[in-house]
């Protein structure tokens, strides 16, 4: 079978197997851009008036809290990924388990 996991090309994957997808990486770096973003903001503070510094520090703190809340949303979406991929090998280990029982000792690698 060429669809198996065992000629799947390095840095490939299985055709029939869990694919990472590109959301969580994009939910990431969203992530990464928000928290930047909020800190570069609340640094204004140092050299901001006075009367605005309350102002600054409040949008600086929701662009931080919105890049934590895209780090929770990246963090499940990977977490699913994993579960599945981890569910797959499992299948697999059990289907190769089935197929090979029976068989006797393997010979040893040399």
């Amino acid at each position: 079978d060429v669809d198996d996991v065992h000629y799947t090309p390095p840095g490939q994957w299985p055709a029939r197997g869990p694919k990472p997808s590109k959301i969580g990486v994009l939910l990431y770096y969203i992530s990464l851009s928000f928290c930047v973003v909020g800190i570069l903001f609340m640094a204004k503070c140092s050299y901001a008036r006075e009367e605005d510094r309350p102002d600054i520090l409040m949008i600086g703190s929701l662009l931080v809290l919105v890049g934590f809340m895209f780090l929770g949303l990246s963090n499940y979406v990977y977490n699913r990924e994993q579960r599945r991929l981890i569910n797959y090998l499992k299948g697999k280990i059990e289907e190769l388990m089935e197929e090979n029982k029976g068989k006797g000792p393997r010979a040893p690698d040399s």
